[in-house]
């Protein structure tokens, strides 16, 4: 998969997604992918260029992202990072979990009304 990134004008970007499949799944009006197109970023990128210069793309600047490379990384430092789920009972899930949450709801109650207050004298709504 990959993110392609065209620059048409200073304020004015489009981000494309492209997957595997899109050589059988049109993206872009003028032309379609092809299989060799989709082998790499540098042969893309050289694709997307050529049709550039065949006037059927318009861009000023053209990034691509190999965002497949990028999961596989993300994928790898978030993989060993489970945790153990603690189980409740019924009345520590019901009871004191409701008890819990009215106290926090009350401390943030208190917190904010102090905050209220001190903005009120600083002038800030």
């Amino acid at each position: 998969m990959y993110l392609v990134s065209l620059e048409h004008t200073e304020k004015s970007r489009e981000v494309i997604p492209i997957y595997d499949h899109n050589d059988r799944i049109p993206v872009f009006k003028d032309f379609a992918l092809t299989k060799d197109s989709l082998g790499s970023t540098d042969n893309l990128k050289k694709y997307l260029q050529l049709q550039k210069r065949r006037k059927k793309l318009r861009y000023k600047t053209l990034e691509i992202i190999d965002y497949g490379e990028f999961l596989k990384k993300e994928k790898v430092h978030y993989r060993n990072r489970g945790e153990e789920l603690q189980l409740y009972g019924f009345f520590e899930y019901n009871v004191l979990g409701r008890m819990r949450s009215i106290f926090e709801n009350l401390k943030s109650d208190f917190k904010n009304g102090k905050l209220r207050k001190a903005n009120r004298k600083r002038g800030i709504s």
